[in-house]
């Protein structure tokens, strides 16, 4: 697998939670994460408030990440 930034990284968690609430595992695997990848940048998607928690086993995004992902999508469009 090539190379990804943060960004890429983050974008693709906030792309899986769009839909509905996913558990660690799932993001994990959607995402082609290890285990200490995934605890890194839930944390930080949590601490830039762009994914919450559910009681103590699922995330998802917040208005705020989704805010993000249309203006990452209105840039993409931009330079395309």
């Amino acid at each position: 697998m090539k190379y990804r930034d943060r960004n890429e990284i983050t974008r693709r968690i906030l792309n899986i939670l769009q839909d509905e609430p996913k558990t660690k595992t799932r993001i994990m695997y959607s995402a082609y994460l290890s285990y200490p990848q995934l605890k890194e940048y839930l944390q930080y998607c949590i601490d830039k408030n762009l994914i919450e928690l559910n009681g103590d086993t699922s995330y998802h995004i917040t208005q705020k990440g989704r805010s993000l992902l249309d203006l990452q999508d209105r840039i993409k469009d931009l330079l395309n």
